[in-house]
């Protein structure tokens, strides 16, 4: 059988809420509090104490066993104590939601946690009907937000590697490895963006120094070079470029370089390379 239950709000003769007010259960009638268990919801065996409180906002709630008439002793610091006399605790009727008009539960008339996730249709709550902030990421559980609820265009995730080793350098007049930047990612399947930079000189005049980007091993692409004027002089190079259409999986992309004559080196450590990966 389903429990019998009441609810309220203890005000005072102002309408204000008194917070922490102490409501005790009597017989109808008399002073001698009520026998029997006093639950806290509608199903479990948690039991309430005789007085219970009130919560932060003055509001109340109990159940019993069976419906019946009683009534609440109410007393708040500051206040003169009152009795609701016979105040009818009943097995309340199943609310059919076709019945409320648009607006007429708001959320300050819901106690926290009242509403479960099992009580809502799938697609029932919208982004819209979410006030701005609402949901902060202390909120979200590890993995809640997968990338395909991202909009296109949404940073799925990303990586960076810096130059540690100081002042490599390269004599050749191909592409090899830039040392210490390569970033491998697994991909669900979102376009790359990439961004490389880094200082170069070279130990000799007239000297280009090349930087250029790969996925994957494949041809280089995005290739920008600068002419050093002599030793001792340096140049910075920078490359941007968006990989489309990666496949979702592993991928390694890298920073690769050359020289068109001399010797090359890759000042002190001051090189970069971030690859982001965003959602199609």
């Amino acid at each position: 059988m389903a429990r019998a239950s009441y609810r309220d709000v203890v005000r005072d003769g102002f309408g204000n809420a008194l917070a922490g007010a102490q409501v005790e259960l009597r017989v109808a009638g008399t002073t001698t509090k009520i026998g029997g268990p006093i639950y806290a919801d509608g199903s479990s065996a948690a039991q309430l104490p005789n007085p219970l409180s009130a919560d932060g906002r003055g509001y109340f709630e109990f159940y019993l066993a069976a419906p019946q008439t009683l009534d609440l002793y109410v007393t708040a610091p500051g206040y003169v104590a009152t009795t609701v006399a016979n105040a009818s605790v009943a097995v309340l009727a199943t609310l059919d939601g076709a019945l409320l008009l648009d607006g007429t539960v708001v959320a300050a008339k819901l106690p926290d946690q009242a509403v479960t996730t099992a009580k809502l249709a799938d697609g029932s709550v919208t982004s819209a009907k979410l006030a701005d902030g609402t949901i902060a990421t202390a909120d979200l559980a590890d993995g809640a937000v997968v990338s395909a609820k991202l909009a296109a265009g949404a940073v799925t995730q990303s990586g960076l590697a810096v130059g540690s080793s100081s002042g490599p350098t390269t004599a050749s007049t191909s592409y090899v490895d830039l040392a210490d930047l390569a970033v491998a990612l697994t991909t669900t399947g979102g376009d790359l963006f990439v961004w490389a930079s880094g200082t170069f000189q070279n130990s000799g005049a007239g000297a280009p120094q090349y930087l250029a980007l790969a996925l994957d091993g494949a041809a280089e692409v995005a290739e920008q070079w600068a002419t050093v004027a002599g030793a001792g002089y340096a140049v910075q190079l920078h490359c941007v470029y968006r990989f489309g259409g990666v496949s979702p999986g592993a991928h390694t992309v890298k920073a690769r370089w050359k020289v068109g004559g001399n010797t090359g080196t890759a000042f002190g450590t001051d090189r970069t390379l971030l690859v982001v990966e965003l959602k199609r």
